[in-house]
């Protein structure tokens, strides 16, 4: 412990992975079997028939495992930043916006972590097919020389105007 740099005994660390055990059961997270288990104590005589035995079951295993899980972030003294799974969301949004033509430097000025899914989905739909927000127009009217443009954007070309304009569609 010295060297790496702590000062302290390990009576320290064994009196707070106690503390919080204690704290972890009076919430319901663990049993006051696993505490005893955990910390090491031989426990009372019902211990001699469960936890106190050469080999403990699977099932008894599989569920301490998921007690520690519950009981997990009040042992860590410093939260990660983000779980691996906000993380994925995160990036896989960022990739859906790229991909509808959104510029890393736009993404940066959005809040993706808190934008809900459908929020995202209106934003690419928009991003994508062209749709005013403002009032769902399907339909468009554009100069004729813009018709290549928008159709590359994914307009569908519907009929050309007297005045050389052209109507386009959202293709659904």
């Amino acid at each position: 412990m010295r060297a790496a740099g702590l000062p302290w005994r390990p009576y320290v660390f064994r009196t707070f992975f106690d503390t919080v055990l204690m704290l972890g059961e009076s919430k319901g997270f663990l049993s006051h079997t696993y505490q005893q288990f955990w910390m090491g104590h031989k426990g009372d005589i019902e211990a001699q028939y469960t936890t106190n035995k050469n080999r403990l079951p699977d099932n008894v295993i599989e569920d301490m495992r998921e007690a520690y899980l519950r009981i997990q972030d009040y042992l860590q003294t410093s939260k990660p930043e983000a779980t691996s799974e906000e993380k994925i969301r995160r990036a896989f949004k960022e990739q859906l916006m790229l991909v509808a033509g959104f510029k890393k430097e736009e993404l940066e000025r959005m809040n993706l972590e808190n934008l809900k899914d459908e929020e995202v989905q209106e934003i690419i739909r928009e991003r994508l097919l062209g749709v005013m927000a403002n009032n769902g127009s399907k339909q468009k009217v554009i100069p004729m020389i813009e018709v290549e443009r928008y159709i590359g954007q994914g307009w569908e070309y519907v009929a050309a105007l007297p005045n050389e304009r052209a109507v386009l569609k959202v293709p659904f």
